[in-house]
């Protein structure tokens, strides 16, 4: 059993669980303890961490698109096309 302090997550047993142990197997068996969240919020430099490797990821994936033939564009379900409009968007746009 858990505590009430801690929060549970469920956790999916074997289909055939109740039956190999030849009892009723109810949640509690599935329920498994977590340690608790630390605080979810992040600082400002932390989300700009994370935009400028988001950025800086986008740029690279963008550059090596352009550098792809068409066997591997085709390979991955792009067109040229296609490949050419992702490929010309900034580094910030979605």
């Amino acid at each position: 059993m858990t505590s009430l302090s801690q929060p549970a997550t469920l956790v999916p047993g074997p289909a055939d669980a109740s039956a190999s142990l030849g009892r009723d197997v109810g949640p509690a068996a599935c329920v498994k303890p977590t340690a608790p969240r630390a605080d979810i919020r992040m600082s400002a430099f932390e989300r700009l961490a994370r935009t400028l490797i988001l950025w800086h990821h986008r740029s690279r994936s963008r550059a090596a698109l352009k550098r792809l033939d068409d066997r591997l564009l085709h390979d991955i379900g792009l067109d040229r096309d296609t490949a050419r409009r992702v490929a010309a968007k900034r580094f910030w746009q979605d």
